[in-house]
């Protein structure tokens, strides 16, 4: 996936791209299995309520543990297809400024 390739020009190195705007209970399940936090970051034009309903997929919820699950709000944001298209600069804003967190 060219997000992710461009996201590790960039310098990010955590990146896994869905190849789609849904993920899977399998994709859910290897996110889930890494024990970390998860920022969803679907490309511009897909609902809030659609990226909110695919981030709840991530969150993790057992008596020993629990992550934090974010979703991206690319609304108002340049038109381009995913977060990654854009420059370093626009990037490090959006993610200090429009991340929405994702409760239970």
């Amino acid at each position: 996936e060219k997000s992710v390739l461009r996201g590790y020009e960039l310098g990010y190195r955590n990146i896994v791209a869905l190849g789609g705007n849904n993920i899977s209970e399998r994709q859910a399940a290897l996110i889930k299995s890494l024990c970390v936090n998860v920022v969803i970051s679907l490309d511009e034009g897909i609902e809030l309520t659609h990226s909110i309903e695919q981030a709840k997929k991530c969150k993790i919820i057992n008596p020993f543990f629990s992550n934090e699950v974010y979703i991206l709000d690319m609304s108002e944001l340049p038109k381009k297809s995913c977060i990654f298209d854009l420059d370093k600069k626009t990037i490090n804003k959006a993610f200090e400024e429009r991340l929405i967190y994702i409760g239970e």
